[in-house]
């Protein structure tokens, strides 16, 4: 059976040619008076309102440009933000977008030497930056003459101008910027280095205005719903969830940083009606709930609680539905599951409202993505259900490039021999089930492989995160001169099963419900996993430390 046989997906779209700017004012326009956003615990010190509406929002960003207009920033310019969540955040992003200047997020935990790294390969002209943070900058400034321009936000540093001053002094008035939508950069997103230093995605204002509309229709956001944001903005998915929102006219509720505690409070408070998390942020909201000295909340409103950036256990899954209907007066809330690379503005997948019993898969195409599956060492296509493949894809909210990396651009493609179309390789490993929803298995380059089988790490990570004495788990592939690499599991205990529990005890019960050759090895107890900012797991970092064992 080939799946053009079986596999169905969203109807098609129209998407505007337009500016991201231009597509928010239009939304200022439309709902005026409607609260866009407001300003959730825990809070960063900030310099705008907390709860601003879409007017309040769209007047206080072209303020803000208008000033930045007179510091000389102009279109193509490339200003970085390396800001906490808040609405000094949300505000920045549009003010840059109306001037057609390329916005570049940078992670705010970062180090001195990160925050160069990224300044320097972004070449970047100038940076808003938090006062709390201008310590960093100071170290390294000598070494960025190309960094010309420093904003601040939370305090005056010194002659650099703020925010709030630059909102108070500017004007309100629409800019009228040439904007080519399909050409011109709206942002480079930095990847998290997984594999190695991050690079630069170029995503165009068509690339992530056509995403925000694809997962808008598929995902049936409006203007009446209130999204609650917890993940950093800095990272391209809680950034789409931005954009989705913006362009909706919903509320965004977000939160200077996730706190399970809060983030059940909030959803409480503000009457959510959607919000998602990382896996790890997703269980340890679970936990939260679960705790008998947490108390009852009221999450009557909430339809969706949604996660992304690396598939979440099945059990757990089963676990938040549970304890959501015992605890939180919600027995009909529904979990999504989508899937999504920052070289996709970030979604590809997800699953349609009336199918969320699907949501243990990554779900169907949005609107408009082709995704196929190839073999991975031959290149040719996977056309039958149920069988392992890398995913390609193409769709308007495909990213136009690695910035300054030519031979990975080079790389990143796959030509289909009979149309002769280019899909990106995305790496991920997976299969699409005879109803057309994909399954996200693994990444290519972590999959382990023992005596010539192929074993997928998150497969044996979900197995034991139904084990009730484990918290957090990461597999590895350990080189091994017999059998090439063997699985070895890193595990957090949860604090009542510490000392009370051996490795063998472990791996004795996986090996009771696993396929004799994927069984783990090897157990080893940590304080905690390795992880980037959006919850992945560095599998890297753990095979560096099995590494310098050996040679040690």
């Amino acid at each position: 059976m080939e799946r053009s046989e079986f596999i169905y997906g969203f109807p098609s779209l129209f998407y505007p040619e337009i500016s991201l700017a231009e597509a928010v004012l239009r939304t200022c326009d439309r709902v005026p008076e409607k609260t866009a956003i407001i300003y959730a615990e825990p809070k960063f010190p900030c310099d705008l309102p907390e709860s601003m509406s879409y007017r309040e929002f769209g007047e206080t960003f072209l303020k803000l440009a208008n000033s930045l207009e007179s510091l000389g920033v102009k279109k193509g310019q490339h200003i970085a933000c390396m800001l906490p969540n808040s609405p000094d955040f949300c505000a920045a992003i549009y003010a840059l977008w109306s001037l057609g200047a390329v916005f570049i997020p940078i992670n705010p935990m970062y180090k001195a030497e990160e925050l160069k790294f990224v300044l320097q390969d972004s070449e970047a002209e100038g940076i808003i930056i938090h006062s709390l943070l201008y310590s960093l900058l100071d170290k390294i400034s000598g070494e960025l003459p190309k960094l010309k321009k420093i904003i601040t936000v939370g305090a005056r540093v010194g002659e650099n101008p703020d925010i709030k001053t630059l909102v108070l002094k500017g004007k309100v008035e629409r800019k009228k910027i040439d904007i080519e939508p399909k050409e011109d950069l709206a942002a480079i997103l930095y990847t998290g280095g997984t594999t190695g230093m991050p690079k630069g995605v170029m995503l165009t204002h068509y690339n992530l205005l056509s995403n925000a509309i694809q997962l808008m229709v598929a995902s049936s956001f409006s203007h009446r719903d209130t999204i609650l944001g917890s993940m950093p903005l800095f990272h391209s998915a809680e950034f789409g969830l931005f954009n989705i929102v913006m362009i909706s006219g919903a509320t965004y509720v977000l939160m200077g940083r996730f706190d399970p505690a809060l983030v059940a409070e909030n959803i409480e408070k503000y009457g959510a009606t959607f919000s998602w998390a990382v896996p790890p942020a997703f269980n340890a909201l679970v936990y939260h709930l679960e705790d008998p000295k947490t108390r009852q909340y009221n999450w009557k409103n909430l339809k969706v609680f949604a996660t992304g950036a690396w598939p979440v256990a099945p059990a757990m899954i089963e676990r938040f539905k549970k304890i959501v209907a015992e605890k939180c007066n919600n027995p009909r809330v529904a979990h999504n599951q989508v899937w999504g690379m920052t070289e996709a503005s970030p979604m590809c997948t997800t699953n349609p409202p009336l199918r969320l019993d699907k949501s243990y898969t990554q779900g169907i195409p949005l609107p408009d993505v082709e995704l196929k599956l190839i073999d991975p060492e031959t290149g040719k296509e996977i056309k039958e259900p149920n069988v392992t493949g890398e995913a390609v894809l193409r769709g308007p909210n495909v990213f136009k490039g690695y910035w300054k990396r030519p031979e990975e651009d080079r790389n990143a493609w796959w030509t289909d021999p009979e149309t002769g179309l280019k899909y990106f390789r995305t790496g991920d490993l997976g299969y699409i089930d005879p109803e057309g929803f994909f399954v996200f298995q693994d990444r290519l380059k972590e999959v382990i492989k023992y005596k010539g089988y192929t074993i997928a790490p998150f497969e044996l990570e979900a197995l034991l995160l139904k084990h009730e004495a484990v918290k957090d788990v990461a597999v590895i592939g350990k080189p091994d001169p017999e059998a090439g690499e063997i699985p070895k599991a890193f595990v957090v205990l949860k604090p009542e099963y510490r000392n009370k529990i051996t490795a063998e005890e472990i791996i004795e019960w996986c090996r009771e419900r696993i396929s004799g050759y994927k069984r783990i090895r090897e157990v080893e107890f940590v304080e905690e996993i390795p992880r980037t900012p959006s919850g992945k797991i560095l599998r890297r970092v753990l095979r560096e430390l099995e590494k310098g064992r050996k040679i040690n």
